[in-house]
């Protein structure tokens, strides 16, 4: 393996663990941004069950309010029963008043529906705002050690640039400015593997004879069908 397959590994060698710091970079944050995104569905979740809870108990309000006033109804009825003259008027006021009771049995029912409700939602809330308060204070234990997290990385960063600037000054002037063209558009994969059967690693096809030969000899050179380097390791 010649000297300037050498040093271009080197740099290969760089790119690949900033690749990998790379795809930290944005992985980390992506997945926490799901987390985050699942707890503010909850947090939503549960202002819709406080306001359900709010208009079910406003519900039971109006409908107390109707079923007192329906009461006061049949007793006054009742007591207008006792002044009637006529069976006629009898019965058309009793029919009044049974309607009116038909009507007290659906308002006590749709009261008692919404009451027990309000109660399941408001034994409920306690242990759900407890369960949010405990995933909004660990995701937020999680952003922190995630800044430090990506803080680290980008300092990695900086010193894996650094460390690769300081490289490419051995590198021989052609051989880099092909490797960096490569690089710009390929990433770590402008320099990729070669099997002995002459296999290219990043497209897969093989090679001519000829650039295999080359490339078992210990040089880099272009595949005829990617154009990446490739190279034998040695």
């Amino acid at each position: 393996m010649d000297d300037a397959l050498k040093e271009l590994l080197a740099l290969r060698d760089i790119d690949e663990k900033m690749a990998r710091i790379r795809k930290k970079l944005d992985d980390k944050p992506a997945r926490l941004g799901i987390q985050k995104r699942e707890v503010d569905t909850a947090e939503q979740e549960l202002a819709g069950v406080r306001d359900q809870v709010k208009q079910l108990q406003q519900i039971v309000d109006r409908k107390s309010v109707a079923l007192r006033a329906a009461e006061d109804d049949v007793k006054k009825l009742t007591i207008q029963l006792n002044t009637l003259k006529t069976n006629e008027e009898y019965q058309t006021m009793q029919r009044q008043i049974e309607a009116k009771k038909g009507e007290i049995s659906g308002i006590e029912d749709e009261v008692l529906e919404s009451m027990d409700v309000v109660e399941k939602a408001t034994i409920d809330l306690p242990g759900r705002q407890a369960k949010l308060k405990e995933e909004r204070e660990l995701l937020a234990r999680k952003e922190e050690d995630l800044a430090a997290e990506l803080e680290l990385m980008r300092k990695q960063m900086e010193d894996l640039e650094a460390e690769w600037q300081a490289k490419s000054e051995a590198v021989d002037p052609q051989a880099l400015e092909r490797y960096e063209t490569l690089r710009s558009s390929l990433g770590h994969t402008a320099l990729v593997e070669v099997s002995p059967e002459g296999i290219c690693q990043g497209c897969y096809t093989k090679v001519t004879s000829n650039i295999l030969n080359t490339a078992l000899a210990g040089r880099s050179i272009d595949c005829n069908n990617c154009h990446r380097l490739i190279y034998v390791p040695g």
